[in-house]
């Protein structure tokens, strides 16, 4: 098997290939994937998919 982002409904936050980029605030974002049956090709997509993406930890100071 073999999975795909197809669709992404925050392209900066989750990009087509895979690319996860947390901003400062916890993002959800919605995914539709594409599965391949590598031994035959057939394919078939999911529904959008909910997740969230959590916010980049700040940093802290050392002082």
């Amino acid at each position: 098997m073999a999975v795909a982002i197809v669709s992404t409904s925050k392209k900066n936050v989750i990009g087509l290939d895979g690319t996860v980029s947390p901003s400062g605030n916890d993002k959800e974002v919605g995914l539709v994937l594409e599965i391949t049956r590598t031994s035959d090709g057939s394919k078939a997509r999911t529904g959008t998919i909910g997740v969230v993406v959590p916010a980049k930890p700040k940093n802290k100071d050392k002082g």
